[in-house]
């Protein structure tokens, strides 16, 4: 069962001053790319989604924690966590320290998990082999 909604002013009150900060350059972000984007903001993290889940961002007691699915894993100096793998995706976190740290690189990150490819359960099991060329009169 998931945990009853909140609001982002809720996610807000209580977490480290620049979080508000934080979440207003990465929202401000994904809503200006083309697709459809649901904000679901718990008590203790928001989740953003474009179908399934591809971004979220935590509160911490000393930072917020922006995490994001990628189809590939990345190797950067900037990631506060060991990537875990997931259905078919790479999960990355940083510890966002001040939001000076949402810059053209983690943006970049963001556009390319809200287009990222949903993993196919079929993905190599074509009811039609793709080998074969039929013309259909």
């Amino acid at each position: 069962m998931c945990a009853p909604g909140s609001t982002l002013e809720d996610f807000v009150d209580g977490a480290v001053p620049w979080a508000g900060e934080v979440v207003e350059l990465v929202l401000s972000h994904v809503r200006q790319l083309d697709g459809e984007l649901i904000v679901d903001p718990l008590a203790e993290k928001i989740l953003l989604k474009n179908g399934p889940t591809f971004a979220l961002i935590g509160r911490m007691k000393r930072w917020v924690a922006l995490s994001f699915n990628l189809r590939r894993s990345l190797s950067s100096g900037r990631l506060s966590r060991k990537t875990t793998e997931h259905a078919g995706g790479y999960w990355h976190t940083i510890n966002v320290e001040s939001a000076d740290q949402i810059d053209d690189e983690v943006r970049a990150w963001l556009t390319e998990a809200f287009y990222g490819e949903e993993p196919s359960e079929a993905e190599g099991d074509s009811m039609f082999p793709d080998d074969v060329d039929v013309d259909f009169v």
